[in-house]
């Protein structure tokens, strides 16, 4: 995992909670719990083992599939996109190479959505998810929407307007609203994650996990939990 990328988790899979490195790490969570509980459908399930068997390599799933590739005679076992990690490297550059036609939406400037590959929905059945680019000086027409949105900053700066209030945001700051204008000061990348799919209910999360330091030892990297759900 690095800035900028986007990590899902299918449902009913197997996740490690860690960090392998010496420093402290966040990142951000979308969940669609609030509305699987409104379905009653939540449960949760901890792994016997510490940390679960690697059977694949690194970057399998996004060799297979993220390339404008698909495996021969695959066959789908979820409605999750297979893909497991989005690298931000990718998704900046498509950004770069789509402003090159300078043509811009009023209200979203330059919004690309993360897809499944096998069938060209969201990559996730229950929350869309984004990647938006909005040039310097650029500022957004109002629009209406019914989607509760959180927007994570990854570059650039920029300001939002709501009502009589005017917020002020930059990288990694994150936000929820839902309308709104902004004026960003420099370019800038925002991702969205969108939680509105209320009719297709199947379960999925995208991994979620803290810092992994221990306690005594800041220093010292260990595993949080292995859970699924």
């Amino acid at each position: 995992m690095a800035p900028g990328d986007f990590v899902i988790t299918p449902s009913m899979t197997w996740h490690d909670h860690s960090n392998q490195t010496s420093e402290p790490m966040f990142w951000l969570d979308g969940l669609d719990i609030p509305m699987v509980q409104f379905f009653d459908a939540s449960f949760a399930e901890g792994s016997n083992e510490d940390q679960q068997r690697i059977t694949k390599p690194a970057g399998d799933s996004f060799a297979r599939y993220g390339h404008n590739l698909l495996p021969v005679d695959g066959k789908r076992t979820s409605k999750t996109s297979p893909i497991f990690n989005y690298p931000y490297s990718y998704t900046r550059e498509a950004l770069e190479q789509a402003k090159a036609s300078d043509e811009w939406d009023a209200c979203h400037g330059l919004k690309l959505k993360f897809s499944n590959p096998e069938t060209g929905d969201f990559a996730m059945p229950t929350i869309g998810t984004f990647i938006q680019l909005l040039p310097k000086g650029f500022k957004t027409a109002r629009y209406r929407s019914t989607d509760a949105t959180v927007f994570a900053a990854i570059e650039g700066r920029g300001r939002t307007r709501v009502g009589e209030q005017t917020f002020e945001w930059g990288p990694r700051d994150c936000s929820w609203c839902r309308a709104g204008s902004g004026s960003p000061t420099k370019p800038t990348r925002i991702r969205w994650c969108s939680v509105s799919r209320i009719v297709r209910c199947s379960r999925n999360s995208i991994c979620s996990a803290k810092t992994a330091a221990t306690r005594d030892d800041p220093q010292s990297p260990r595993l949080l939990m292995t859970e699924r759900y």
